[in-house]
């Protein structure tokens, strides 16, 4: 639509750290109601994994956007057909509150437009919506009605253009107030409520074509909204003998518009035992089932299940608990060695094993220790009753050199002091010293060789059973 102007800079590779993590913002990223490029392929017309859609491809009266590594340009031929720029917009349900920025390129000087597309419908013979568009000579806000050469002006700038290594963007909100900016300064307003719905995407128009020697660098859009979702399990908690099998229903729930793939995973059963979902995945909304198959040998014990979804960038947790009771053969639970008879012996051991918080059936507690030495004392055993030891397990850090504290409190967020006299290297730890009917909450922090800590890891909610 007119003539205009644009250049090229490098696109760094950006690393920041996060508590103790590094993380790599790669090329391409998107999470629904924000998407980010540096346009690392070589299309024609651009796709980027069917995220756009083309004026040439759909709307059949303009031409598509093409892209090489690092770099967005126009397909315009010379002469070109009036005003049928090239026009890409993004794919998927955008809200109407639009936020586009892009990183101009040009190899001399713009001699064409580069353009922001927002709140953009493209069909058969047919493209609505709004552009802003940058040359080097001016900058205009211009509203697009449909057929080929069928727009109207909404604001203009003819004293600022713009040139390779600007940083342009647009805006619109839901009350279809739009505003043009260059490098961060306003250039254009104009408000408009013709078009409340649409996609964003980018735009070139050719004054003498190639277009290839300007375009877009770097482009992102966002519509602002919270787009995510959560998980659920139930129930909270299940209960089995060594050997047998829990199964928890898994509840994937969408917020805003998100559509995506939840891809499943568990974390904390016991060692030797085998989990599995059915199904492994769940698109946009729905339940699955996981299994945790215990084995005969498993201790008894209280494991924090720590399931996780993951859906491109976006990461949500839930807990359950799973309670394994013992599978020994019969006699007094109190008769540890299975001599037959409580005695000093199985005292010894209960003493031993509560000492070392080492998890084995139904020796856990000072009160089970206690319940063994009434047995050898001729009193009955209680058995098995309010006899409980919460493991926990968690992922190493990628952290080197570091070890970890752990922390329990009676209530969510409530944290002092770690259950452990020195940080441990360890990536597990027992606690012996729950009580039965409390609800106990833990979360673990790392700490590097200097001491200092990190955040806290996701919060475990273990509600122990009251007998």
């Amino acid at each position: 639509m007119q003539s205009r102007t644009f250049f090229s800079a490098p696109i760094p590779r950006l690393a920041f750290r996060v508590g103790l993590l590094l993380v790599v913002v790669p090329a391409l990223a998107f999470t629904q109601g924000t998407y980010t490029t540096s346009f690392p392929l070589t299309e024609n017309p651009i796709s980027e994994g069917g995220r756009w859609i083309n004026g040439g491809t759909l709307g059949l009266d303009w031409t598509n956007v093409a892209t090489t590594t690092g770099r967005a340009f126009g397909t315009e031929s010379a002469p070109a057909v009036v005003d049928d720029d090239s026009t890409a917009v993004l794919t998927g349900s955008w809200g109407c509150n639009q936020t586009l920025t892009a990183t101009v390129y040009a190899t001399n000087s713009v001699n064409g437009e580069v353009e922001l597309r927002l709140n953009t419908f493209v069909a058969a013979h047919s493209i609505t919506g709004y552009e802003m568009n940058f040359s080097g000579g001016y900058s205009q806000i211009v509203r697009w009605n449909g057929p080929l050469n069928q727009f109207t002006y909404l604001a203009t700038q003819n004293s600022r253009g713009v040139v390779s290594g600007d940083v342009v963007k647009g805006t619109i909100d839901c009350s279809g107030h739009l505003t043009q900016y260059i490098n961060g300064v306003v250039v254009n307003t104009a408000t408009d409520t013709t078009y409340k719905t649409g996609s964003p995407g980018i735009g070139f128009f050719a004054n003498n074509p190639p277009d290839s020697a300007y375009g877009f660098s770097q482009f992102t859009a966002t519509d602002g909204t919270t787009q995510n979702f959560t998980i659920s399990s139930s129930p909270a908690s299940q209960t089995v003998t060594a050997g047998g099998n829990a199964l928890y229903s898994v509840t994937v729930t969408p917020s805003g518009a998100f559509t995506g793939t939840v891809n499943l995973s568990v974390s904390g059963q016991p060692s030797g035992s085998t989990v599995s979902f059915n199904p492994i995945s769940v698109t946009t909304s729905g339940t699955s089932t996981l299994t945790v198959a215990t084995a005969g040998s498993t201790a008894a014990n209280i494991y924090p299940l720590t399931i996780t979804g993951t859906s491109g960038s976006l990461t949500q947790t839930t807990s359950a608990t799973l309670v394994v009771n013992s599978s020994s053969g019969t006699g007094s639970t109190c008769d540890l060695n299975k001599s037959g008879s409580t005695n000093v012996v199985d005292v010894q051991l209960a003493v031993n094993k509560y000492l070392s918080c080492t998890a084995g059936p139904d020796v856990s507690s000072q009160a089970f220790v206690s319940q063994v030495i009434t047995g050898a004392l001729g009193g009955a055993c209680a058995g098995t009753a309010g006899v409980y030891t919460v493991a926990l397990t968690w992922t190493a850090s990628i952290t080197p050199s570091v070890s970890y504290n752990v922390y329990r409190a009676t209530t969510s967020g409530g944290y002092t002091t770690p259950l452990n006299s020195t940080p441990t290297s360890s990536i597990s730890f027992s606690d012996c010293t729950v009580l039965p009917g409390q609800t106990y909450y833990y979360v673990i922090r790392s700490v590097d060789a200097s001491g200092n800590l990190s955040a806290n890891s996701t919060e475990i909610v273990v509600p122990i059973p009251s007998s």
